[in-house]
């Protein structure tokens, strides 16, 4: 399961590079793209979903987001 998630999180990292211009990057692969991005995110959340799932912690999880985005908006950071 680490090892899953630490795949999809490096596939992540590669992406911000891309997206900030990080060496040489562009040259190679083009210009970033949303789509592309979004995905490598929505891969990784999948992959800490099963893990929470994995540890039967999907209520706490659940409820630990609910307050976090909460906090968020009444910080006005959402």
């Amino acid at each position: 399961m680490a090892t899953r998630l630490l795949e999809e999180c490096g596939e992540v990292a590669a992406e911000i590079n891309l997206w900030e211009d990080s060496g040489i990057k562009r040259k190679k692969y083009g210009e970033p793209q949303k789509e592309v991005i979004a995905n490598e995110i929505r891969q990784s959340i999948v992959e800490l979903l099963k893990i929470a799932m994995y540890y039967g912690v999907e209520k706490e999880l659940e409820q630990s987001i609910e307050d976090s985005l909460k906090r968020s908006r009444a910080e006005g950071l959402i």
